[in-house]
């Protein structure tokens, strides 16, 4: 690693425009610029405003102070030091008055250059998934976010060569699981700098009933050619329990390797009971998460079935649709 410490002559020679200076801040101004110890700094030319806090109320002071470049890294010079001593001489010979700064801080302030941090796919995904999770209610480890094309590659170059950009995931006002297209921006600072239609694969782990062998219609389903597991998918499905399988027979052919619902079982003629809750029945409808049990207020069936039947019935307050399962006479449960 080179190290060097930057001189008053040897600046003037690698940057000789700054000796000649700027024509001097007029006013009562006054900015008091803090030097920190060590600061990273991504460019070989590096101004005063990219390693120090420059605190004053006037904007303008600000500005020109920022500009003034305070050294200058040479090909393979990646570290170099700059004293409080030394930015007060560069400040005079750029045009300011002593009254108008004061410099404060260490005895010298070491600049390390770094490779500058680009946007990356992978960063964009990141926040996707945030989004995602935050927006569905799901743990990081049941959800999967993908993009499902570059989205880097596809930025004007001078999005692409950006530093500090930050990415904004705007979420769609329709499904949010399988293929979701979206909008995403990117940010530097307050200002816009590019916006992306851009399409994410959205996948939920969800535990779902695979067929282990192909089944005919009305066939009987078990722990043979049936089997319960944990996958990512890209619908929202039943979640069927083993008991829940119990006692069901195919109502169509289905290929092995396929994911069923419970839509696609019926009870088994040995086993049919009464009809507990009939189609436009008002019925009381629990939910179930963990330990937690909710009472839906109002719930309308819209289908009528036995104990251990999936119907489907509707919220009446929030008219939206779901599925349950019938528990007993005018009631249904489902779990979440």
């Amino acid at each position: 690693m080179i190290f060097r410490t930057l001189t008053f002559f040897s600046l003037l020679l690698t940057v000789p425009s700054l000796a000649f200076g700027v024509a001097p801040f007029a006013g009562d101004s006054f900015a008091r610029i803090v030097m920190p110890d060590q600061v990273s700094v991504s460019e070989n030319a590096v101004s005063l405003g990219s390693v120090a806090d420059i605190i004053t109320d006037d904007g303008n002071l600000r500005a020109r102070l920022a500009v003034v470049d305070v050294a200058l890294l040479k090909p393979g010079q990646i570290t170099a030091t700059v004293s409080p001593s030394f930015i007060e001489i560069r400040l005079r010979l750029a045009g300011f008055r002593q009254d108008q700064f004061e410099v404060t801080g260490g005895d010298e302030c070491r600049l390390e250059l770094t490779e500058p941090v680009l946007l990356s796919d992978r960063e964009v995904q990141e926040v996707a998934m945030l989004a995602f999770q935050k927006a569905l209610s799901i743990p990081a480890e049941d959800l999967r976010v993908c993009l499902t094309a570059p989205f880097v590659a596809s930025l004007p170059s001078a999005a692409r060569s950006q530093t500090g950009l930050r990415v904004e995931v705007a979420m769609p006002a329709g499904d949010r699981i399988g293929q979701v297209s979206t909008m995403v921006r990117l940010w530097k600072d307050d200002e816009l700098v590019a916006v992306r239609p851009t399409r994410f694969e959205v996948l939920k782990r969800q535990t779902v009933a695979v067929t282990l062998v192909s089944l005919q219609r009305e066939q009987r389903v078990s722990d043979s050619n049936i089997r319960l597991e944990s996958r990512f998918v890209e619908t929202l499905i039943d979640e069927p329990t083993v008991e829940d399988l119990e006692n069901r027979v195919s109502k169509r052919d289905m290929k092995a390797g396929e994911l069923i619902s419970l839509s696609d079982l019926k009870s088994t003629p040995l086993t049919i009971s009464p009809i507990v809750v009939n189609a436009r029945d008002t019925i009381e409808v629990v939910a179930i998460k963990g330990r937690l049990r909710v009472k839906l207020r109002t719930a309308q069936a819209l289908q009528s079935g036995r104990v251990g039947d999936i119907v489907q019935f509707k919220n009446v307050d929030s008219a939206s649709i779901r599925s349950g399962r019938i528990i007993g006479p005018g009631q249904v449960e489902i779990r979440i």
